[in-house]
C-alpha cells in the first residue's frame, strides 16, 4: 500500500526546495536595491558628509566584527551605531541616525555579504 502522506511530504520538500532558491534571490537583489537607494538619498543631499560616514561605518562594522566584545549581530549593529555616532559628534556632525544606520547596513552587505570591500 502507498502511503501518500510520505509522497506529498516528499513532493513538497522538493517544491519548496526548487522555490526557495529564486525567492531568496529575488530577496537579495531588493534588499540591495533598498540599501543603494538609501545610499543615493544620503548621498544627494551631502556627499562630503557622505563620504566620511561611509568610511565611520565600514570602519565600524569591522570593529564590531573583529572585537570579540559583542556576539551578536543586535549587539554588533549597537556597537557600530555607537562608534559612528561617537566619530560624527567628535568631528560636529549632525546626521539622522537613520542614515547612520542605512551606511552600516550597506556596509554590512557589501563587507561581510558579498565579500566586497565598501567605499
Amino acid at each position: 500500500m502507498v502511503d501518500w502522506m510520505d509522497v506529498l511530504n516528499k513532493v513538497l520538500v522538493a517544491v519548496l526546495g526548487i522555490i526557495a532558491v529564486p525567492v531568496g534571490t529575488m530577496i537579495g537583489f531588493y534588499v540591495k536595491k533598498l540599501i543603494d537607494k538609501a545610499t543615493a538619498e544620503i548621498e544627494a543631499a551631502a556627499p562630503d558628509t557622505f563620504d566620511l560616514l561611509q568610511k565611520f561605518a565600514v570602519a565600524a562594522v569591522q570593529a564590531a566584527e573583529q572585537s570579540g566584545l559583542v556576539k551578536t549581530g543586535e549587539e554588533k549593529k549597537a556597537f557600530a551605531l555607537a562608534q559612528v555616532e561617537a566619530w560624527l559628534s567628535q568631528y560636529g556632525i549632525d546626521i539622522d541616525m537613520d542614515q547612520v544606520d542605512a551606511a552600516i547596513e550597506s556596509a554590512v552587505f557589501a563587507e561581510l555579504k558579498w565579500g566586497i570591500e565598501a567605499k
